[in-house]
């Protein structure tokens, strides 16, 4: 045998075995720990309020144990914490399935369900006669999610029987007061909910949404930031502050919300909602709805999304569809003042100043300081051509908004169908101030001094117009007042 040969085959044997010890020693680095160490890993980051690692740890255990109850109960108790619902919902359903505790397992599912608008669900799967206080409550606030306030009392009330002191079950009497429009009561029972339990997230943002609703917007503000120094991942939280800033026309700050949002848990609907809203009142409809029909494919109940969506194809000019989710939401909350002008605001479009008036009137009598709501009115009266009554509503909508030119001009307009060409004028006046380069109330102000063979106001008005715009349809305008 050549040499070469006998040398190959002679060290073959400390080949092999160089090879399983460095195979071996791979192996141990890249073995993964027992999943009980990977819980206790979970644990420790959760209490650490780190709960993106703790949830890496949970998934690597369950990988390894598939039926581990104990890991898939904290783990959907952490998609619960970090607002990814369907995922807590899957998760905790495991649990349950593999014998986790009920008086455990079966409120944090309750909860998982009640944010995705499930509410019949949370009654369905916990049954009245076996509840926990927990439980109990978690039944309240379904109740309440279907507009059954008095029945959801009662479940409150049970729960604070049974465990007085009871966070959730207190701030659920809170939240049945502020249905009932006792907002003061509203205010102390969260006041008391925080007193016993100060780090309840919940109650929390309750106050701040109060807050948020009686105009405290610092306030508000204040307690939603207070949340995220309990839980600095809490997506609730910063999608609370990014809509506070959309409301306020801050869509920049609004960004960094959702970006930090998104940071903790990508999925959350949470923040498709959030960014659909923000992308709604920026104008990118097409965006909006892009989101939202991410929301409802996964949850197809939840009604402020519906609600969004109806505005967003109206937006977009699809009335059908507008009309669809628009219905649908007021089947849910009958009687909504956004929503109902809204569909009147279809049923317009479509040509149905009767149908819009059949919504409008109502809302009227309970609501008649409402700006937006008299101008609609207005609008669809004067589609009706019921001229006087659609001037009452302008008449009344200018002087609670004296400096909105558009509500100046329908007014005047309106009274140009009475044959009132001295109010009529009088209102276009005021109108073409507030847009002096040649805006509709500047023409139709010529052009009613035309009618009314004011020759010389009507060329002294179309000249004010020319003097300051560019619009080269006012020479033509100022050709006809010559004639």
């Amino acid at each position: 045998m050549p040499n070469r040969f006998r040398t190959t085959l002679s060290s073959l044997p400390l080949q092999l075995a160089l090879a399983c010890t460095l195979a071996t020693s791979l192996a141990a680095c890249s073995r993964t720990p027992p999943a009980d160490e990977l819980v206790a890993d979970a644990r420790r980051y959760r209490d650490q309020n780190n709960p993106k690692a703790a949830i890496i740890q949970l998934k690597n255990a369950v990988q390894q144990q598939p039926d581990n109850g104990a890991a898939r109960l904290m783990l959907g108790q952490l998609y619960l914490d970090t607002g990814d619902m369907a995922s807590a919902e899957k998760e905790l359903r495991r649990a349950r399935d593999l014998g986790a505790a009920p008086g455990t397992v079966l409120p944090a599912l309750g909860r998982a369900l009640l944010l995705q608008g499930q509410y019949q669900r949370v009654l369905d799967e916990l049954p009245a006669e076996s509840a926990t206080p927990e439980a109990l409550a978690a039944r309240g606030h379904a109740l309440l999610g279907l507009n059954r306030p008095d029945d959801a009392r009662a479940q409150f009330q049970r729960a604070l029987d049974a465990r007085p002191g009871l966070a959730d079950a207190t701030l659920g009497l809170a939240k049945v007061a502020l249905a009932a429009n006792q907002t003061g009561q509203a205010d102390q029972l969260a006041d008391q909910a925080i007193a016993q339990h100060p780090d309840s997230v919940d109650s929390l943002r309750f106050k701040g949404d109060l807050q948020r609703a009686g105009n405290e917007r610092e306030a508000a503000r204040a307690t939603y930031e207070r949340i995220l120094k309990i839980k600095p991942d809490n997506v609730q939280a910063h999608v609370d502050l990014a809509n506070l800033d959309i409301e306020a026309g801050n869509f920049t700050k609004a960004r960094d919300q959702i970006k930090q949002a998104r940071k903790a848990q990508p999925n959350s609907l949470l923040i498709f909602y959030s960014q659909a809203l923000l992308d709604f009142r920026e104008g990118h409809y097409k965006a909006s709805l892009d989101q939202l029909q991410q929301v409802l494919r996964a949850v197809p109940d939840h009604m402020p999304s519906v609600l969004l969506a109806g505005a967003v194809e109206l937006a977009l000019g699809s009335n059908i569809q507008a009309e669809r989710h628009l219905n649908r939401f007021l089947e849910s909350d009958p009687g909504n003042a956004y929503a109902t002008k809204l569909l009147a605001t279809v049923a317009l479009r479509n040509g149905q100043a009767d149908a819009a008036l059949k919504l409008i009137r109502p809302l009227v009598e309970k609501t008649p300081d409402d700006v937006e709501l008299l101008a609609l009115a207005g609008e669809a009266e004067m589609r009706a051509r019921h001229f006087d009554r659609a001037a009452g509503y302008f008449e009344k909508a200018s002087q609670l908004k004296p400096d909105a030119p558009s509500l100046r001009l329908a007014h005047g307009v309106s009274r140009l169908g009475l044959g009132e060409n001295p109010r009529a004028i009088a209102e276009l006046e005021q109108a073409s101030q507030a847009d002096p380069g040649g805006g509709r109330a500047g023409v139709l102000l010529v052009l009613t001094h035309l009618r009314t063979k004011q020759f010389d106001k009507a060329l002294e008005a179309v000249d004010a117009m020319i003097r300051t715009g560019d619009n080269p349809m006012l020479q033509n305008l100022r050709g006809r007042t010559m004639k």
